[in-house]
């Protein structure tokens, strides 16, 4: 982010910026060079990729990694203990159903589309 301009970060989606004016189209990485093929609910009306907020940011995001860590702990049939005790809030459940979906999408995805050397 250092050696990027705030105004092409801003283009990009960056979510610690300000959001460009609402006429801007948003050019978020979408995976596209990679072969990455978006689904029908990623385009908006027009048929155009709907990216708001750049990947990255998402990614850092502490309810995120919260559950990214939390979903180790649940593999190993340990939430518990990652709730120090107690029961897993029915919130940090969803967030690790959604990011079991989200991994298991990733994983299909580099199945059908191996890394050409």
């Amino acid at each position: 982010m250092k050696s990027t301009e705030p105004q092409i970060r801003q283009y990009m989606g960056c979510g610690y910026l300000p959001a460009l004016a609402a006429n801007v189209p948003v050019q978020a990485w979408d995976g596209s060079s990679l072969g990455r093929m978006s689904s029908p609910d990623e385009r908006d009306d027009k048929r155009r990729i709907i990216h708001p907020v750049c990947p990255g940011y998402a990614c850092g995001l502490p309810e995120v990694i919260e559950a990214s860590h939390a979903r180790l702990f649940f593999d190993k049939g340990e939430l518990s203990q990652f709730c120090d005790g107690k029961t897993a809030t029915p919130m940090l459940r969803d967030a690790i159903t959604i990011l079991e979906c989200e991994a298991s999408r990733v994983m299909d995805w580099s199945y059908k589309n191996p890394v050409k050397t």
